[in-house]
């Protein structure tokens, strides 16, 4: 599993298929029960904690994406269709509101990471702060481009003719266009 690092970590985090494990304590995500949670394994190696390994639960083993997120302490990985952030000091886990999991992109300069579902797109931004949008598409989102804080893409299928445009701003959620809101995009 590749383990992407586009942002400052208080930690190390490497595939556990790689290194030898035993005698490290799992946290098992999600819940605290190994049955059924087979999944891709990472040990997370805190600068100012002990290491442990996480294994997140998955059907097939595979991963979508794995890395580093806005704040240092936090480690973030998709499986499964649904996406887990990890306190690496704390072991505790949270979800973010976004399932199945269709697109994730990190944008270092907006300190965001940005996640899409069929209908909407949530951003996980410094101070843990997730920015929900409202519902953007009615089945499929595709981002063509992010670019000076804003999300650029399509929502399918739209109501007419080939995708309705949107544009979504990080930093709030607020979006012009997409397939339920039809009106002008924003003047920059």
């Amino acid at each position: 599993m590749r383990i992407h690092r586009p942002f400052p970590s208080a930690y190390v985090a490497s595939d556990a298929a790689d290194v030898a494990t035993a005698g490290y304590p799992v946290l098992y995500v999600p819940g605290d029960s190994p049955v059924g949670r087979d999944g891709p394994a990472v040990l997370i190696e805190p600068h100012a904690a002990e290491p442990f390994i996480a294994v997140f639960a998955s059907a097939d083993g595979n991963t979508l994406y794995a890395a580093t997120c806005p704040d240092p302490d936090l480690f973030l990985c998709v499986a499964f269709g649904c996406a887990y952030v990890i306190d690496v000091h704390t072991r505790s886990f949270g979800e973010v509101p976004v399932c199945p999991v269709t697109d994730v992109r990190a944008v270092p300069e907006s300190r965001a990471v940005v996640f899409t579902d069929y209908t909407k797109i949530v951003c996980l931004l410094e101070g843990r702060r997730l920015v929900v949008s409202e519902r953007i598409s009615r089945d499929g989102i595709e981002i063509t481009e992010i670019a000076d804080g804003f999300v650029y893409g399509t929502a399918s299928p739209p109501p007419v003719g080939t995708g309705a445009a949107f544009r979504l701003e990080i930093a709030t959620g607020r979006h012009t266009g997409g397939d339920d809101n039809l009106g002008p995009f924003l003047d920059s």
